[in-house]
């Protein structure tokens, strides 16, 4: 049976090369052919004789075709792991050093998912509101309609809040994944709603993200150094205070523009610099959790900078594409919350 772009979906795919190219990334970025070479070395050792070319490894990267068996890109993945670990001995990504973690990535990119969930009967919505957004990303009043991420929700909430005073977490992966949704729709309510005491601030970057940070609050205009912790926090509890709350939630949706839109480098750096003074507790709890979004492809450009690179190895989530019974539950349950509208309503 030949390697295919056959029955898996593009998405699983993709995200499948994009792990593959934040490993090799991870390990300092080797030449295809030393690669190929060692991980024929490692397919001797354990008694293969099959080895695979430069070209299919390439395929492998950029996603344009999917291993045919796990044991083929087996050895490759302990080249790299190898190597990554002798650069880095924590991982970017959790599971990224992990060979069973990548066998399953490699099981659901073929489409060998798990056993579907039992369902729950939703909540009805008025009738006349629309319960699908299509192409449209899932913002915080979006939360009662959005569904398929339970789980990563809570992975995600208790990694953000596991790293509070650390630094900035990263939700990366894969461009349309779900990264957007699943912090404003899954994370925000989660951890904003119900008398919580978090404060929420969401902005994208754009060609000016301290001027938008500022924005959001207003006091770091009055600080004269922004390089000064103690005043930086300082105006950070005050907004705190201002809103009775004991957290910023500081959300940096597609914090990629840093690199697409901001060209000044500058700015850049400042920008990153005070989302790592306002989420790193250096006296007492942090003023804020951040929380950015990121498309994997911008791994690269990410690790230039110390901030954005410290936060990739020490507190990055990935997000993953959804799975048949994810899916399942994202079609069919908005549709029963509307409770007898017309179904071409939902799409007009």
């Amino acid at each position: 049976m030949s390697e295919t772009s056959r029955k898996p979906g593009a998405a699983q795919r993709q995200f499948f090369a994009d792990q593959l190219r934040m490993l090799f990334a991870a390990a300092g970025r080797p030449a295809l052919k030393k690669v190929v070479s060692e991980a024929a070395a490692v397919a001797r050792a354990m008694g293969s004789d099959r080895a695979v070319s430069v070209q299919r490894v390439s395929d492998w990267r950029s996603g344009t075709r999917l291993p045919a068996s796990f044991e083929s890109v087996h050895p490759v993945l302990v080249v790299l792991i190898r190597s990554a670990r002798e650069l880095n001995s924590e991982p970017p990504v959790t599971g990224l050093y992990s060979l069973k973690q990548w066998e399953s990535w490699w099981k659901n990119a073929r489409g060998q998912t798990g056993t579907p969930r039992t369902e729950k009967t939703p909540p009805l919505v008025p009738q006349g509101v629309r319960p699908y957004k299509g192409l449209a990303s899932y913002q915080e009043d979006d939360a009662r309609l959005f569904f398929g991420r339970t789980q990563s929700v809570r992975a995600l909430a208790d990694v953000v809040t596991a790293a509070h005073g650390q630094g900035p977490v990263i939700v990366t992966g894969a461009s349309g994944v779900g990264k957007s949704s699943i912090v404003r729709a899954g994370l925000i309510p989660l951890l904003c709603g119900g008398g919580s005491d978090f404060r929420p601030l969401v902005l994208t970057p754009g060609t000016h993200p301290v001027a938008r940070l500022i924005e959001l609050i207003p006091g770091l205009s009055d600080v004269e150094d922004r390089t000064d912790l103690a005043a930086v926090q300082t105006a950070l509890r005050a907004e705190l205070e201002r809103h009775s709350a004991t957290t910023l939630l500081i959300v940096v949706d597609q914090i990629e523009e840093l690199f697409t839109q901001c060209s000044d480098s500058a700015e850049r750096i400042e920008f990153l610099r005070l989302l790592e003074i306002a989420a790193t507790g250096y006296v007492g709890d942090a003023p804020a959790i951040v929380v950015a979004t990121m498309r994997s492809d911008f791994y690269d450009k990410a690790v230039t900078s110390p901030v954005l690179a410290r936060a990739l190895e020490r507190r990055t989530k990935t997000v993953q594409p959804l799975e048949r019974s994810d899916l399942v539950e994202v079609i069919t349950v908005p549709a029963r919350m509307v409770g007898g509208g017309s179904r071409r309503a939902w799409w007009t």
